[in-house]
């Protein structure tokens, strides 16, 4: 089920309650191998199911949400497929700072523009820096996750 999304279509995606549909597809492919899939041409793939929300879309990166300790070596290959496949841009907290920046170097070198998020990955490893205030950061997380859960979830009554 969808709970979180952004911009018009994925505020509109929440109202109706977006759910993943039936069968394979690339979100159900990623969650059950643990792994993140990227697909930059879904035209034939044979997995990807279009949305009627979305008909514009030419790619697509599943990314399974895992709780648990953090992994830098995954960022890392996750940040080196986007580069080999001409992504136009990364945005990134990284896990390690002082780990992603050969990374974020060869992607600068590509003319990949590189946006660190808290993480100061210095002037010769990003584009830009944008810092996040956490508490304010979690204070608007945490909101929106209670408007959820209440949305969600049918009180019972006493």
């Amino acid at each position: 089920m969808l709970v979180a999304g952004y911009g018009e279509q994925g505020q509109k995606m929440l109202a109706e309650g977006d759910r993943v549909r039936e069968g394979i597809d690339l979100i159900r492919l990623a969650a059950t191998a643990r792994a993140s899939i990227l697909r930059p041409d879904v035209s034939a793939d044979p997995h990807w199911q279009s949305h009627p929300l979305l008909p514009e879309t030419k790619g697509e990166i599943a990314v399974p949400i895992k709780l648990g300790k953090e992994d830098a070596q995954t960022q890392i290959t996750a940040l080196n497929s986007f580069i080999e496949h001409g992504f136009d841009g990364l945005v990134l907290t990284a896990i390690d700072p002082v780990a992603t920046r050969a990374t974020t170097a060869k992607a600068l070198a590509k003319g990949i523009p590189v946006v660190s998020i808290t993480h100061d990955l210095g002037e010769d490893y990003q584009t830009s820096l944008l810092y996040t205030i956490e508490r304010d950061m979690g204070f608007l997380l945490g909101r929106q996750a209670g408007e959820w859960a209440t949305g969600t979830f049918v009180q019972a009554s006493p």
